[in-house]
């Protein structure tokens, strides 16, 4: 038996790790297009408004109960309209969508003071106009004011409604038992762990729980969060935009429940527009921003001023700089609020870093391609990596990463198609066959590349 090497691996986790294991009923997986379509869709959004209302019966009633499912979807609709008149923003996101209909609410109901980032500006003049639109003159302002926590809750409930299609398939089990025994057999051979996921869903918390738990949330008993108990554990877990079991409390106390279907409905019950009981808004340097329970948007610094997300990135920034190796697992390059921490820690300690994703090597070629004018994650590393590039045993000197792109495509190309991963340096790694082949192929990955 090998001996345990006793390094912390950090796994820093996003949605390509998430996306095989969570289907709708729908026949979709889980994804950005996805989410963006639903943030429209009429029957989904009547059937979770549906939810909503029975859960604010007439004890819990509010001004969003008495919002008709058209009026947000007239509403999603105008935005979305508005961004396909920019040059920039023709096809956005759920995210962008959102991020704009907070700005737009906020603006409105004068609950925001600065801090308008280029997207904010380039749709500026969407905010006076929305003033006049149908929504604002049938429905009291209140009601308005909850339409981005009323959305964030259906993000959950959409990740709930997978979670239940999986599990009605047996496919569940299976995914959680896969995930346990892969990062068991980590432990087992390295030690310490730390993971770091951009997700929303219970995956992880689901599979690393039980048999034997492998990972630490940082809770009390009563699942309350306790910062100087989490920075104690040794295994974190960590929903950096927050989970759908979180439950933040006007008290500023946060429950992080593993039931989370309990959680959900504990909030949509407990969101009160006068007592906020449980809290729908937080109040930064900008003003008032929604990202509370789950963090969406482009303005995520905003909630990291709070526990638990204060906690998190902090030991985030620390373990990135401790950890002998990073691995990425399903993250794309342009998740910018969190790049510094890796690119800095990465490229003073020269630790190695392995990506894992589904790709094409056209999608990676390009990826570096379009970086190289903006730097995304891989190719800022690559620029500072400089010296050191060795590919399939060929090494060349270059001062930046267009000289990379244009001295090793082809030869990358080659490379990532045979063999489906490929060195960028002596310490980097791409893996373009998907977390599933990632998984299958770890004892054969890990023995060669990291031993």
């Amino acid at each position: 038996m090998a001996t345990k090497r006793h390094r912390r691996i950090l796994f820093f986790i996003g949605a390509g790790a998430s996306f095989p294991y969570l289907r709708h009923p729908s026949g979709s997986h889980f994804s950005t297009e996805f989410l963006t379509s639903c943030l429209t869709n009429l029957e989904l959004l009547t059937t979770f408004s549906d939810y909503y209302k029975e859960l604010r019966d007439e004890e819990f009633r509010d001004e969003l109960y008495e919002l008709s499912t058209k009026e947000v979807i007239t509403f999603v609709q105008l935005v979305k309209d508005a961004f396909s008149k920019h040059e920039y923003y023709r096809n956005p996101n759920f995210e962008q969508i959102i991020h704009i209909i907070d700005k737009a609410i906020l603006f409105i109901t004068r609950s925001i003071s600065t801090g308008f980032t280029n997207i904010d500006l380039a749709l500026l003049e969407i905010f006076k106009p929305l003033e006049k639109v149908e929504i604002f003159r049938i429905s009291e302002i209140n009601a308005v004011q909850l339409i981005p926590i009323f959305l964030r809750e259906y993000i959950a409930w959409l990740i709930i409604q997978c979670i239940d299609f999986e599990q009605s398939n047996n496919a569940y089990s299976k995914t959680k038992r896969t995930i346990y025994e892969f990062y068991q057999y980590i432990q087992n051979k390295y030690g310490s762990i730390s993971l770091y996921s951009l997700n929303y869903d219970p995956i992880l918390i689901d599979s690393l729980t039980a048999p034997t738990p492998l990972i630490e949330l940082g809770v009390k008993s009563d699942e309350h969060f306790n910062s100087a108990e989490f920075f104690r554990v040794g295994n974190p877990l960590c929903h950096l935009h927050g989970y759908v079991g979180n439950i933040h409390f006007d008290d500023k106390s946060i429950q992080i429940c593993r039931d989370f279907r309990r959680a959900q409905s504990t909030r949509i019950k407990s969101y009160d527009s006068s007592s906020n009981r449980v809290k729908s808004r937080s109040f930064s340097m900008k003003g008032f921003h929604y990202n509370t329970q789950l963090i969406t948007g482009l303005d995520k610094f905003d909630s990291f001023s709070e526990n638990p997300f204060s906690s998190y990135v902090h030991r985030f920034a620390r373990e990135t700089y401790s950890s002998s190796i990073i691995i990425l697992i399903g993250v794309g390059f342009e998740d910018y609020h969190l790049n510094s921490f890796l690119v800095n820690s990465i490229t003073a300690f020269e630790k190695r870093i392995i990506f894992v994703n589904k790709m094409t090597p056209d999608q990676v070629l390009n990826g570096i391609k379009l970086g190289v004018q903006s730097p995304n994650l891989i190719s800022n590393l690559i620029s500072r990596f400089g010296d050191k590039i060795t590919i399939n045993g060929k090494s060349k000197k270059y001062g930046n990463a267009q000289q990379y792109f244009d001295l090793y495509q082809n030869l990358l190309h080659k490379t990532l198609t045979e063999y489906g991963h490929a060195s960028l340096t002596n310490k980097m790694l791409i893996y373009i066959k998907g977390i599933e082949e990632f998984y299958n192929e770890r004892d054969k990955f890990f023995n060669e590349f990291l031993d």
